[in-house]
């Protein structure tokens, strides 16, 4: 089976996690990374070629103002994602990004 990439052993199928219907059986890991905890980024790291599904901690909904708020990495304040025609990125630290490759590559 060259070419094929082999599926991790927890899997019963290589469908991207995606793709896998609910209830169905089949096991995904999922996580949650908080990226202003040193312990949730070194923990990632660790296990990213494990994840099938990433959770972010990044956005939160101000529903008073329904604003959708991120967390900057060194003040941990709250900022708007969506600045009049201008969208920031949540991952201003870069670590998902970086890493995405590896998460991907795997499936």
């Amino acid at each position: 089976m060259r070419g094929a990439k082999a599926r991790p052993a927890r899997r019963k199928s290589n469908l991207k996690p995606s793709d896998i219907p609910l209830n169905s059986g089949e096991s995904l890991r999922a996580a949650y990374y908080v990226p202003y905890d040193e312990a949730s980024y070194s923990s990632f790291k660790e296990h990213v070629h494990q994840i099938d599904l990433l959770f972010p901690e990044w956005l939160h909904v101000d529903a008073s103002q329904a604003t959708l708020l991120a967390i900057q990495d060194n003040s941990h304040r709250e900022y708007p994602v969506v600045d009049g025609a201008t969208v920031h990125d949540p991952d201003d630290l870069n670590r998902i990004q970086a890493r995405h490759s590896g998460i991907q590559g795997r499936h």
